[in-house]
């Protein structure tokens, strides 16, 4: 069998192999992409999050504005994570509200055992919010969908 006809034969074989392996490398290319897009914007409500608390610790206080800017910025997660991360958010901007609303009926109270009974649960509501960073649990929650070593 002559040189030519053995690399007529292996031609097609070899062509169809590298043809493979380039769609292998794009089909790993693009799912690599995906997973840094999707990372991208779980880190963005992560760090919301983050933010979020820690403005509430700077000051003590609840703002409208703060709320209304955790919001917007959480809305995209029961589509970037699974329900328990959902509603972990869900319940962090429910404690949020309940400091606020608690701190803002303390403050039109008159003295007394009923106005100590509010302040005492817009603290909780604050303790509750600070623990999620302290004891990490924020971190534990989102562990999962932000670990690039997976």
């Amino acid at each position: 069998m002559p040189v030519t006809e053995l690399f007529s034969a292996l031609a097609v074989p070899v062509i169809g192999f590298l043809g493979v392996y380039i769609a292998w490398k794009q089909w790993k290319t693009a799912a690599y992409r995906h997973r840094m897009d999707l990372f991208d914007k779980r880190f963005e409500i992560y760090e919301a999050t983050i933010d979020f608390i820690l403005s509430i610790r700077g000051g003590g206080q609840v703002s409208d504005k703060c709320l209304a800017v955790f919001k917007e910025k959480t809305l995209p997660v029961r589509f970037l994570f699974n329900d328990e991360v959902a509603d972990y958010i869900a319940e962090i901007r429910s404690q949020a509200l309940d400091a606020q609303t608690f701190s803002q009926e303390a403050e039109g109270m008159d003295a007394g055992p009923e106005k100590i009974e509010t302040q005492r649960k817009s603290s909780e509501a604050r303790k509750w919010l600070y623990h999620q960073l302290d004891e990490e649990e924020l971190n534990k929650r989102f562990r999962k969908f932000l670990d690039l070593g997976r």
